[in-house]
């Protein structure tokens, strides 16, 4: 997305960029989107998801790389040139050094483990993670604190792997409600759920927004 990079420079070696939206906003396809333009290039990426199966990311990025309409995929009611672009796309995406993970419960630390572990044996080019609240907290106590404790830990392993890692995050339910035209405000940082120490970890925060 051209416009974008342009906006924000890209993600840079060793930042920390948060992506946060609502549900349904599109967090998880800008996530993948940039992993496959990543992975595309010849770097070796690391994407870990805790919401979707790697199966059902794996639908969306040979969509995205064949370009074969993801609902024609799914439902396998495909054309004969849907057909062919879905094949090509299963061909590109197979053959992407891409490495889906989709195990709930994993840690910062076991992330970091990982990503330490595939920098040594192949190197590394980006870390996805999908996403911020679905990971395990220390603290059920305390979410905003151990949310801090979260960013700062991926904002510490960028710099160590020297790699730039996007955390896609939540947003909280009140800017949802919409105003007396139904139209839903645009986010702003006070909108990011359970904690104010995420936008000063991050050295981006991309807030993804539909008005309809």
């Amino acid at each position: 997305l051209k416009p974008l990079d342009d906006a924000t420079d890209g993600a840079g070696d060793g930042e920390l960029v948060v992506i946060a939206g609502r549900t349904s906003m599109g967090k998880s396809v800008l996530g993948l989107q940039a992993a496959v333009a990543t992975a595309r290039k010849g770097g070796h990426v690391a994407y870990f998801s805790f919401e979707m199966r790697a199966s059902q990311l794996a639908l969306r990025g040979i969509s995205m790389v064949g370009g074969a309409p993801l609902e024609a995929i799914k439902s396998g009611r495909m054309t004969d040139e849907q057909y062919t672009r879905f094949s090509a796309g299963a061909t590109i995406y197979q053959g992407l050094p891409l490495d889906v993970i989709d195990r709930n419960g994993l840690s910062v630390a076991q992330i970091a483990a990982k990503c330490r572990r595939m920098k040594y044996r192949h190197g590394l080019r980006m870390i996805v993670v999908d996403h911020l609240h679905l990971m395990p907290m220390k603290s059920a106590d305390n979410r905003s604190h151990a949310i801090g404790d979260i960013t700062a830990s991926f904002q510490r392993l960028a710099g160590e792997l020297n790699v730039p890692v996007l955390l896609l995050a939540q947003l909280n339910r009140e800017g949802a409600k919409g105003n007396r035209d139904g139209k839903c405000s645009p986010p702003v940082l006070t909108d990011l759920r359970d904690s104010g120490t995420i936008e000063q970890d991050a050295n981006t925060v991309i807030l993804l927004h539909r008005e309809h």
